[in-house]
């Protein structure tokens, strides 16, 4: 389903801020109090930063690919149902010609 491929992006993403923003209120007091601190700080915000993206475009790839794929069967369904109108309405001028000439033939015949 489309919707839910674009719903798991958008998740995916949010949840990268709500764990960035948990890490440095933790961090808040050692932060303001010593300046070897936030370095250390910087430096696991930045790996849990690059751990994060990883995961978050792992998934994101697998939410695209997903939605790709619902795209494809969706555009695929698409096609061949307008094909099918096509062909039906196609058979239907037919069985309508064919009913136009027998009714012609008719008022001939009277």
């Amino acid at each position: 389903d489309i919707r839910t491929g674009i719903d798991d992006i958008i998740a995916d993403l949010m949840e990268v801020n709500a764990s960035l923003a948990a890490q440095l209120m933790e961090s808040k007091t050692d932060i303001l109090d010593d300046a070897d601190a936030l370095e250390a700080w910087l430096d696991t915000v930045l790996d849990a930063l690059d751990a994060e993206l990883a995961a978050a475009n792992t998934t994101l790839h697998g939410s695209i690919g997903d939605l790709s794929d619902g795209l494809d069967d969706y555009y695929t369904s698409l096609t061949t149902d307008i094909e099918d109108v096509m062909h039906q309405m196609l058979a239907s001028e037919v069985n309508l010609t064919d009913e136009v000439d027998d009714l012609s033939q008719l008022m001939q015949d009277l």
